[in-house]
């Protein structure tokens, strides 16, 4: 048992040799496995015990592991966490607030002493759980391809292995470890399938362990080959901008699986398939919004942008041309000549000007009297005209006076406002400068 284990490690994990490492340990029997196993492969590592405060013996844990690491003469971190008040405030699960809590908790030990990888003791019974929990709520294939054995920074060298080799091994070793008592309640979903769920189908199917890993690497394989013809489609159709990602929809939709590949694309950022495929059928100018991003319908594409970053509508109040100069504010005035033919300058005639005007995003009832056009326009007729995107009327600054436009910037000026030869001065604005 020592020498499969041990042989696991070799073979499978060589960048963990010679790598600075740390062990989420919870003092149970698989981290205190997996301890114990880098300590025989000679590994360098330190331990790590996260309290949730939520079980009386959490105290107890942290001393046992403080008196283990220090006789095995390794560096040991604690931190407490106020998990109940956290969960309640962000209207969270004890669960996975006690999970992000304790993922950020290892990433700040990782930036702060140099760390290469966290290791965990997930094993095979964890990774069963984990498939029937996400079946159950109806997640789609990369889901059900369960845990990863690494990913960025995380590794989980125990994955193939289940909770009887681990307990075999313990013993066989005779490593001390702390039993959780919260293991054997049925008051987590998790702990109800562990102890209810499971049993049952290994009474019915003897060799499940081992015929789920099975068709848990058939399964890995298949989302590595889904994964790999994304790539390959989206570097034709997934344009990624600077303030937003522009999806070729004419190619989504001619894909022999749309709702399939919508899913693949979008549900990482927290779309689901089938509305978007609603989306894809609907108007131009209609929208879905995730938690975190926007998804607008435009005519020949969809576009993708994180909400509340790229479409604030911010507004600058200019009292004087002092103003122009203030942080942040996207146009400033210009000493270089007026080049006609820049659609980023404007020339305009001071005289016409009555402070305060704002520098700010659309809203209705704005006109103005174009250069060029006959008549007074709606700004919203003119973007209509122009065939503006929906991400392009959100993101269009305007100078205003009032609801009159002075410029729709880096587009057309207000014919009212513009230097012409009886001007007597001249200001010229430039944008992005």
């Amino acid at each position: 048992m020592k020498k499969e284990f041990e042989s696991h490690i070799r073979n499978n994990f060589p960048n963990l040799f010679g790598a600075n490492l740390l062990v989420a340990n919870s003092s149970g029997v698989d981290s205190m496995v997996l301890s114990t196993l880098l300590l025989q492969c000679n590994l360098s590592f330190s331990v790590a015990y996260a309290n949730f405060q939520l079980r009386p013996e959490a105290e107890q844990e942290a001393q046992f592991l403080q008196q283990w690491a220090t006789e095995n003469q390794l560096p040991f971190y604690t931190q407490k966490f106020d998990t109940a008040a956290r969960a309640q405030k962000e209207k969270k699960s004890i669960q996975l607030m006690a999970r992000e809590l304790r993922y950020d908790w290892f990433e700040s030990l990782q930036k702060k002493h140099g760390l290469d990888w966290i290791l965990t003791a997930h094993h095979l019974n964890d990774q069963v759980e984990t498939f029937l929990m996400h079946s159950f709520r109806g997640t789609g294939p990369k889901g059900l391809c369960g845990i990863p054995a690494n990913n960025t920074s995380i590794m989980r060298p125990l994955l193939p292995f289940t909770k009887k080799e681990i307990l075999a091994f313990a013993h066989s070793e005779k490593i001390n470890w702390c039993e959780d008592t919260s293991n054997t309640s049925d008051t987590y979903r998790r702990n109800r399938i562990r102890h209810q769920v499971v049993p049952a189908l290994e009474e019915e199917f003897p060799q499940l362990p081992n015929n789920f890993q099975k068709t848990l690497s058939l399964m890995q394989q298949q989302q590595s080959f889904v994964d790999h013809q994304i790539a390959i489609w989206k570097d034709k159709y997934w344009q990624v901008q600077e303030a937003h990602i522009r999806i070729d929809l004419t190619a989504l939709l001619a894909h022999p699986m749309p709702i399939f590949w919508m899913h693949q694309l979008l549900a990482p950022y927290g779309f689901d398939a089938q509305e978007v495929f609603k989306l894809a059928a609907t108007q131009s100018g209609k929208f879905l919004e995730s938690g975190t991003h926007r998804l607008n319908k435009e005519r020949s594409h969809l576009t993708l942008l994180a909400r509340g970053s790229q479409t604030e509508a911010l507004l600058f109040h200019l009292n004087g041309w002092d103003d122009f100069n203030q942080k942040g504010l996207p146009l400033v005035l210009s000493q270089k000549p007026h080049d006609r033919s820049d659609s980023n300058q404007v020339y305009l005639d001071p005289n016409t000007i009555r402070f305060p005007v704002v520098l700010r995003k659309k809203n209705p009832g704005d006109f103005m009297y174009p250069v060029g056009m006959q008549g007074r326009k709606k700004i919203s007729k003119y973007f209509k005209d122009e065939k503006y995107t929906q991400l392009e009327k959100e993101t269009q600054w305007l100078l205003c006076q009032g609801s009159e436009v002075i410029w729709i910037v880096g587009r057309r000026a207000n014919r009212k406002f513009v230097h012409t030869p009886k001007s007597t001065a001249g200001v010229l604005i430039t944008f992005g400068a």
